[in-house]
């Protein structure tokens, strides 16, 4: 089988598509640090690390990980179900999120000595909606075997993000155009892959 994938391409299709999406997206985050490090303060790269493991937090739990469950079902109609089911529970998560973080952002924020995030919190459930229906769609994808559509919806994660904190930077934001950049990087990845799996539902 591994003879026959080799062969024929697909394998190593695959890979290159997956793993040149990741490089690819990395190599902007890598480019831009030079700049972002002399745009923001490091209170400001402190700021958006408490918000970015806030999201990576909450993201475990954000589609009650039945997207896990999407690669492996035995047919099409079970996992578009699947499919359904985490976009579903990830917009019941965010909600839920939202109450919360109306009622006791700010206290969050100054508990975990972040008290500039207080200004802007109501962007955590921006950001972990974006996340789940990544997260969702990745797995949707990953089970077509649409890794070309995964690769560019990182690129575009880390483009968006990228280009955003440096206009941000420019403009004296502050964290706020840290984390908001990253939000942003974030709608637009899981953006893509919504609009590829609208083309592929067609």
């Amino acid at each position: 089988m591994i003879r026959r994938w080799l062969t024929s391409g697909r394998l190593l299709g695959d890979v290159f598509a997956l793993a040149g999406g990741t490089v690819i997206a990395q190599l902007f985050l890598i480019a831009a640090s030079p700049f972002l490090t002399r745009l923001f303060k490091p209170a400001d790269f402190g700021v958006l690390a408490v918000f970015a493991s806030t999201l990576g937090i909450l993201g475990v739990i954000v589609s009650w990980r039945y997207e896990f469950a999407i690669p492996i079902a035995k047919t099409d109609e079970e996992a578009a179900n699947l499919l359904v089911l985490s976009l579903l529970l990830a917009t019941l998560t965010t909600a839920g999120v939202a109450v919360i973080v109306f009622f006791w952002g700010e206290d969050y924020a100054q508990w975990s000595n972040a008290s500039e995030l207080s200004s802007f919190i109501w962007l955590v459930p921006f950001g972990l909606l974006a996340f789940g229906f990544f997260q969702a769609t990745n797995y949707w994808h990953t089970r077509k075997k649409s890794f070309a559509n995964i690769g560019i919806a990182k690129v575009l994660q880390s483009a968006g993000q990228v280009v955003f904190q440096l206009i941000a930077g420019l403009g004296s934001l502050g964290a706020l155009g840290l984390v908001l950049g990253q939000v942003l990087g974030r709608v637009a990845s899981a953006a893509y892959l919504v609009y590829r799996l609208s083309l592929d539902l067609h």
